[in-house]
């Protein structure tokens, strides 16, 4: 006599089979979910460190500010103020953020600053030489490493940006 169906042991290791697909499958996706959250925080920082550098729209960035300004009254290793033909601009780190200040207010231009380096270089007939004179500073060179991920618990990367400006009315 021909049996049809199946038996529950044959059922019983398909509905295992399924569950253990099921499961590999759900874990494949919430990787895949983890890393395009991860991948789309290092793009923002990334992308709001280059806006606080270069600038964005009617915003001016702190190498967008060197290229416009005429001196640079204030120079350390992490922060500058530029003296532009309307007002003064001053960037600087403070708890892993960039701020400008102009006329008075401060504004945060990026959040996840890991170190801000900044070197300044004068030219003498044609020679190039660092200086921590502020009046003598005729180039700037910005070294940037963002962090993404928590700082304070270990679990970052850092990327590092390097970029230079020259004030305007120097050759």
């Amino acid at each position: 006599m021909k049996r049809r169906g199946m038996t529950m042991i044959e059922l019983l290791v398909a509905l295992v089979t399924a569950a253990i697909m099921a499961s590999v499958c759900a874990e494949v996706l919430m990787i895949g979910i983890k890393t395009y959250n991860y991948s789309s925080r290092q793009t923002a920082s990334l992308t709001r460190t280059r806006k606080a550098l270069g600038g964005d729209g009617s915003r001016t960035g702190l190498l967008g500010s060197a290229r416009g300004a005429y001196a640079f009254s204030t120079v350390s290793t992490s922060s500058v103020a530029v003296a532009a033909a309307s007002s003064a601009t001053n960037f600087y780190v403070k708890n892993s953020k960039l701020y400008r200040t102009k006329s008075g207010t401060s504004n945060v231009q990026a959040d996840s600053f890991g170190s801000l380096s900044l070197s300044y270089y004068m030219t003498t007939n044609g020679i190039i030489s660092s200086t921590t004179i502020a009046s003598s500073a005729t180039m700037l060179t910005a070294l940037v490493t963002v962090t993404t991920g928590a700082v304070s618990a270990g679990t970052y990367d850092a990327f590092s940006l390097f970029s230079g400006a020259q004030l305007r009315d120097h050759p």
